[in-house]
């Protein structure tokens, strides 16, 4: 008797090589499908070639980003912020005149009463004083 296992799995693959033979044998792939699909292919690849520089481009420029911010954040660090007390902001509160920080700078602030008397144009003994302490 013989043995049909060995036999039974070269006819699948021998029918599928027939069937891809008789297709292609036959014209069922015209050569302007396959011209197409070869450009497609080819379009692909430039594709995935342009994408691939975006990305190392785009590691390079977060990196770049990462550095900055942590020199930044290193920097931030040693900065005294003008909300903590030191001797000048002491001697100027006393003045009347407030100290706080935006966008990273001193800000000053004389309030009116203190240069300029009510209705008048002049400057005030108080505010001559505040100015010139800011001097």
């Amino acid at each position: 008797m013989k043995d049909n296992r060995r036999t039974a799995g070269t006819r699948p693959s021998l029918l599928a090589a027939g069937t891809l033979l008789a297709l292609v044998a036959g014209g069922c792939v015209s050569p302007q499908l396959l011209k197409d699909k070869d450009n497609e292919i080819m379009t692909l690849r430039e594709e995935r070639t342009r994408l691939k520089k975006d990305l190392r481009d785009r590691g390079m420029e977060l990196q770049s980003l990462q550095l900055a911010l942590s020199d930044a954040e290193r920097r931030a660090t040693q900065i005294v912020p003008a909300s903590t007390p030191t001797p000048i902001h002491e001697d100027l509160e006393n003045l009347g005149i407030d100290t706080f920080t935006r966008g990273g700078s001193l800000v000053l602030s004389i309030p009116a009463e203190i240069t300029f008397p009510s209705g008048k144009a002049e400057l005030s003994a108080q505010g001559r004083d505040a100015l010139l302490a800011v001097a």
